[in-house]
């Protein structure tokens, strides 16, 4: 199930709920939304940096969880998908790419929405 989870440091992750005892909540594939009051939603992978996709999140530091409404469903869908599609091209290095254009993930994310809901004439 995809689960929003504001966290106690005050972001707000997307994933997907792997299970959950007394005191932890493990999730799978957690991507991070932020807003911003210009450019609006842009999200970005958690755990870039990391070779696992899996975390245990102890839950003294989870403000609340639950459920993901369409909207977040929608953004992690195509934040995953997108992110699926570059990882798949040929001779796509992911490390190399953000290096040659300067961009970050959260600069091709934050295209995508723009592109989604700018005003074409």
């Amino acid at each position: 199930m995809l689960i929003h989870i504001k966290m106690s440091n005050g972001e707000d992750l997307i994933a997907n709920s792997v299970s959950e005892d007394e005191t932890d909540l493990i999730i799978e594939n957690p991507v991070q939304v932020r807003i911003h009051p210009i450019h609006g939603f842009f999200a970005k992978s958690w755990m870039l940096l990391s070779d696992d996709n899996t975390v245990s999140l102890n839950k003294n530091d989870i403000l609340f969880s639950g459920k993901a409404n369409e909207k977040a469903t929608e953004y992690y869908d195509t934040f995953v998908s997108r992110l699926e599609e570059l990882q798949s091209e040929d001779n796509y290095s992911l490390e190399d790419n953000l290096d040659d254009d300067n961009a970050t993930l959260e600069d091709v994310f934050t295209a995508l929405i723009e592109s989604k809901s700018s005003v074409k004439h």
